[in-house]
């Protein structure tokens, strides 16, 4: 009798499961998520790129006691330990736990962690105060806060993944793509600011701290919301013993990664030994998402200004209307991704992209006389990057999916943001269309790979029900 009820829970259990998964339009529920999200990812871009912004500043706080040399030495080293050792690093470890123990609570923890560390790095004592321990408390605060980031984008896109329509989760990861851009403005301004009504002296003594004191306290109001979120649908059912449909290239195959019961059985040797096919498109999408948010957010006006002739005065405007059509394209693609096939969006928007590219710098070579004009395309056709997130998440099938999507996207991240700047300043001194040639290889392997995703199943995944 008591296993006859069981049962009968059980059966109830999934039904009331099947009823959320069947919602195929967006509700108030979902359009909260996605804003919570999209400003979640937007924060945490902010934090994270403080360091850019005043990297200067922050070197004279924390390393004014070393050498010039010492000083770049352990910049470099810094910049590469932090980068490669740290994202990946946090990436698996929360993805793990979002295997593990959910979705929700490795998305909070993310954000927590997140604003922790960054307002410990508003609060830390500077070498003035302390001497070289200033450095040493830095760098851990640093390191912290990129094992945090390294977990909290990949996991925002697998939460929206499993708990969003279907035809809705292009223009979610749009807008959190969009939102991330955006967060990335509101810091270029707020520095501006600074530094227009702050004297050099007060910077130093307290205005470089405001950036990560409002970012810490920002996380921490979005940890509230957070922990309101309920666990995603698909989650759920694969811990009621659901049989996992997740969509990943193993449809094709006729086989599935998960045939055996416990996650540990799937070791990543085996993975990537075993099935190539679903890491290289992984890869050289999160490399296309790196790429063009490296190079065009934040080596762009540094590689013009050094090879080309142009006024500084367009260039910082031309910067700025680039993102901001960036962010326009990225909400645009994502849209259109719901009512086309993913794959097809990502190759005609990859060769728009390597079309305006190819004028972008075409024009700027002949002088550069509506050179806004061209930035503004640029930056719309760069858009194609907020499309990437829909087809890497459903590659790996669920009881995986967030270690993977984590490891996948920082590994490219990581090394992308660590060694591009060095490869391409030096490459660009002696040939100054190499960022050009460089996105072009980027999206042109990416137009490559969307032929091989156009085989992935579209509308049927693992956030819906027989």
């Amino acid at each position: 009798m008591a296993q006859k009820s069981n049962c009968k829970t059980r059966h109830n259990t999934h039904k009331s499961y099947g009823r959320i998964l069947m919602s195929n339009s967006l509700t108030s529920t979902h359009l909260t998520i996605i804003a919570i999200a999209a400003v979640t990812a937007g924060i945490g871009f902010f934090d994270y790129m403080i360091f850019v912004y005043l990297n200067d500043v922050l070197s004279e706080l924390f390393f004014i006691g070393q050498s010039h040399d010492w000083f770049y030495e352990m910049q470099l080293i810094g910049l590469f330990v932090l980068s490669c050792l740290a994202m990946p690093l946090g990436g698996f470890l929360i993805g793990e736990y979002a295997d593990d123990e959910g979705r929700k609570p490795a998305f909070g923890l993310s954000v927590m962690a997140m604003g922790v560390f960054t307002f410990i790095i508003g609060l830390l004592p500077t070498d003035a105060h302390i001497g070289v321990l200033a450095s040493f408390l830095f760098i851990l605060a640093k390191l912290g806060q990129g094992m945090a980031f390294g977990g909290l984008i990949p996991t925002i896109w697998v939460y929206l993944s499993e708990r969003l329509p279907n035809k809705s989760l292009g223009l979610g990861l749009g807008v959190v793509t969009a939102s991330s851009l955006f967060a990335v403005l509101l810091l270029l301004f707020l520095v501006l600011g600074l530094e227009n009504y702050l004297s050099n002296d007060d910077i130093m003594l307290f205005g470089w701290r405001i950036p990560f004191l409002l970012g810490g306290a920002v996380c921490a109001v979005l940890y509230l919301f957070v922990r309101r979120f309920s666990e995603t649908p698909v989650f759920l059912r694969l811990n009621t013993n659901h049989d996992d449909k997740a969509l990943s290239i193993h449809t094709l195959e006729n086989q599935n990664v998960t045939e055996n019961s416990s996650k540990e059985s799937i070791s990543f040797y085996a993975l990537i030994q075993k099935r190539l096919a679903i890491f290289l498109p992984a890869i050289t999408l999160s490399w296309l998402t790196a790429s063009l948010f490296v190079v065009l957010v934040i080596l762009l006006p540094d590689l013009i200004s050094t090879n080309f002739i142009l006024d500084e005065s367009v260039l910082n405007l031309g910067v700025i209307i680039g993102i901001t059509f960036m962010i326009i394209g990225c909400v645009v693609y994502g849209f259109m991704a719901d009512f086309a096939n993913t794959a097809q969006v990502m190759l005609f928007g990859g060769i728009f992209f390597i079309l305006q590219i190819l004028l972008f710098f075409g024009h700027l070579t002949g002088g550069g006389e509506l050179i806004l004009v061209f930035f503004a395309l640029l930056g719309f056709s760069s858009g194609i990057m907020a499309v990437a997130p829909m087809i890497i998440i459903r590659l790996f099938p669920t009881r995986i999916r967030a270690t993977y999507t984590c490891v996948v996207y920082n590994i490219a991240f990581a090394l992308i943001s660590t060694l591009l700047p060095f490869i391409l300043g030096f490459v660009s001194f002696y040939f100054r269309l190499m960022p050009a040639m460089y996105l072009v290889l980027a999206v042109g392997a990416t137009v490559f790979i969307s032929f091989y995703a156009y085989h992935i199943p579209q509308i049927k995944n693992d956030n819906y029900t027989d």
